[in-house]
This record gives structure tokens, C-alpha cells and sequence, in this order.
């Protein structure tokens, strides 16, 4: 697998049979700039602010994941749980997802902007994971 960070919170996964994950894109933002357009062969959004869900920087027949729940495309499989963006159970800044990205043997997880700490369930449904993000 291949990491490559584009910034803020933005990341592109591929995997060693070539699938490619865009995670939060955004267009500008503190200073980073993401290289337009980014292939990608799924996207990624944790959100629905501005800095985490511009889209329209990938090309190619994505499959996009922004709801938790199950995904499936290729080599990987994603699932999405939900979370806050803030302590107070979303009322500030809305909700937030965390996935989990099972691919090339290892488990992924990329918090998006969690703004509070996990429960025990929810550290239990995440699972073990070989990194965060």
C-alpha cells in the first residue's frame, strides 16, 4: 500500500492492485492546495464542511463514501461509523465519520475531525486497526 498525504486532512491510499482512495479532498486551505485532478477510484468525504468534501478535485468512475455504513469496491473493503465533530453530540459542528479501510493486509482507520473521545463500543465496532490516519 502506498500513503500519500496531501495536506490537511487528505490522504490518497493505493492499494498494491492499484485501487485508489481519496480521503477528504479539499481545494485550498491554511496554505496546502491539492493537485487537480487527483484518479481516484473511490472518495471519501467524513464530513460536509468545505475543507473536507470537494469532490470535484477527483476524476475517474469513483464510488463515493460518505454515509456509515459497509463499502465494497476491488481490493477493499470500507465501513463507516458514526461520530461527532464536537462533545456535544454533533449540536456545534455536526456529525462526523470515521472509516476503517481493510486492504493489502492491514486495517486503516482515519478519524476525519472526531471532536470527542470514543466510547467503548465504539472502540470495540472499529475494531483493531494496524494505523491511524
Amino acid at each position: 500500500m502506498q500513503i500519500k498525504w496531501y495536506g490537511h486532512s487528505s490522504f490518497l491510499l493505493t492499494s498494491d492492485a492499484g485501487t485508489r482512495i481519496l480521503i477528504d479532498p479539499y481545494f485550498k486551505f491554511l496554505g496546502y492546495r491539492m493537485p487537480v485532478p487527483v484518479e481516484s477510484d473511490i472518495v471519501v468525504v467524513t464530513h460536509d464542511h468545505g475543507d473536507h468534501n470537494k469532490v470535484n478535485t477527483a476524476s475517474g468512475d469513483y464510488l463515493l463514501v460518505n454515509e456509515p455504513k459497509e463499502y465494497s469496491r476491488g481490493d477493499v473493503s470500507i465501513s463507516g461509523f458514526k461520530t461527532f465533530h464536537d462533545k456535544v453530540n454533533g449540536q456545534k459542528k455536526g456529525p462526523n465519520i470515521i472509516f476503517r479501510f481493510r486492504m493489502d493486509g492491514l486495517t486503516i482507520c482515519h478519524c476525519g475531525d472526531l471532536g470527542h473521545l470514543l466510547t467503548e463500543e465504539q472502540v470495540k465496532d472499529i475494531g483493531k486497526v494496524s494505523s491511524y490516519l
